[in-house]
């Protein structure tokens, strides 16, 4: 039988999983991890579930839906992806990760039964499938899952149950090499996760997302919950974070009605819109000094930022250390051009590669920065001396932002907001 020591033990023996490495299949398809949940019974369709996909936002709104949901005495199950810094944050109960020895004990278990079962599977159907499989085991009340990479052939869109609800977030332009070049593909791909009768929430996108997700709808005769603006009574979460409170809300609502059960009252509300959500305009420290991390990753994401980040600090300027991981085929002359009016002075850097994806290089960075019209780019390839350099700028305000895999390295670099 399978032991592992601790996490890294377990990374080490999911190395051979990654896509890169498997030659006798392609790794977007459903067919493998299908024939996987159907050799374990089928996990994914014994719990109610809420299942989130979108281009910007759905990590947010997946960690405010699992925190109303626990808000309304449900024991909720959290499958999110990527994990920032420690492989069991990707299967969380009760919004807390597994603990390391129980997350490692019971991987053991599932790669004996993944063994067994003969199919090749990669990384992600590995770890999506073990989230399933272990939310059964301990016995959650629903689970609220996020989708990996777009939504038709992502890994987690095995579930078939009637009663499951899908939130789609807002669409925009990411991983345009692999989910298609226009909004109409795109969201075509995020509106893949919707099943037969399924209950639908989104925001009103504009008419060329909305005739693809009611044609979606009527397809599969879903039930379309369409919002046009942000519900009142969202004035006590910071601005970047209010849309994607709002749809976790009104899903949340509903799931709570369908089973008789009274909607949150506000205060219950404010209590779980306090839930920690790591890199998402996280405020940190080094010593007195205050740094703004994001994974701010595509422009439809910085844009938010920026606009947050001027309404909560007017009129201060930042510096800025971005590093951007390829895996997207986004054009990084559009993110940087967003934090343009607030930056004078750009760092870029390159974490190390245990980034599958592979970085953007510094000299990309510095092109794509002065094309945006930031005339002042430095180059430190070495992400700690580039993060010294950050903290010793005069500026009032400083932002590390790009890839969520950035803030693997930066974040134990750096340590909590106090609270009071």
């Amino acid at each position: 039988m399978n032991y592992f020591a601790d996490l890294a033990a377990v990374e080490a023996a999911l190395e051979p999983f990654w896509p890169s490495k498997l030659v006798k299949r392609r790794a977007y398809t459903l067919d493998h991890v299908q024939a996987f949940m159907d050799f374990l019974g089928n996990p994914q369709n014994k719990i109610p579930a809420i299942h989130i996909a979108g281009t910007s936002g759905k990590t947010s709104t997946a960690y405010y839906t699992a925190s109303l949901l626990e808000g309304a005495g449900m024991r909720t199950g959290l499958l999110i992806s990527p994990h920032l810094e420690r492989l069991n944050e990707r299967v969380q109960i009760g919004l807390v990760p597994l603990a390391e020895r129980q997350f490692c004990d019971e991987f053991a278990l599932f790669m004996e039964q993944a063994k067994k079962s003969g199919i090749e599977l990669t990384y992600a159907e590995l770890l999506y499938a073990f989230g399933y499989w272990e939310f059964v085991r301990q016995g959650v009340d629903c689970m609220v899952i996020e989708t990996g990479l777009g939504g038709t052939l992502d890994a987690t869109n095995v579930i078939s149950r009637p009663d499951k609800i899908c939130v789609i977030t807002d669409i925009g332009f990411d991983h345009v090499n692999v989910l298609g070049t226009t909004l109409t593909e795109i969201a075509g791909n995020k509106a893949g996760i919707i099943g037969h009768a399924n209950a639908v929430f989104c925001y009103w996108q504009g008419p060329e997302v909305m005739a693809v997700f009611e044609a979606a709808g009527k397809q599969k005769h879903a039930d379309l919950h369409i919002l046009t603006a942000v519900p009142d009574g969202m004035d006590f979460l910071p601005l970047f974070q209010r849309r994607n409170f709002g749809l976790a809300a009104e899903t949340v609502n509903f799931a709570l009605k369908r089973q008789g059960k009274e909607p949150l009252s506000k205060a219950a509300r404010e209590v779980a819109a306090g839930v920690h959500i790591p890199a998402r305009m996280e405020i940190r420290y080094v010593g007195e000094r205050m740094v703004i991390l994001d994974s701010a990753h595509n422009a439809q994401k910085m844009h938010t930022l920026a606009q947050s980040i001027a309404a909560r600090f007017p009129d201060q300027k930042l510096a800025v250390l971005v590093a951007f991981s390829m895996s997207g085929g986004r054009q990084i002359k559009d993110l940087l051009a967003e934090l343009k009016p607030l930056t004078e002075h750009c760092i870029a850097t390159v974490p190390p590669a245990e980034n599958k994806h592979g970085w953007h290089e510094p000299s990309e960075i510095v092109t794509a920065a002065h094309d945006a019209g930031i005339a002042s780019v430095e180059v430190i390839p070495d992400y700690k001396k580039a993060f010294a350099s950050l903290m010793s700028r005069r500026e009032p305000m400083l932002l590390a932002a790009g890839s969520i895999y950035l803030h693997q390295y930066l974040r134990p670099l750096t340590t909590p907001e106090p609270t009071i």
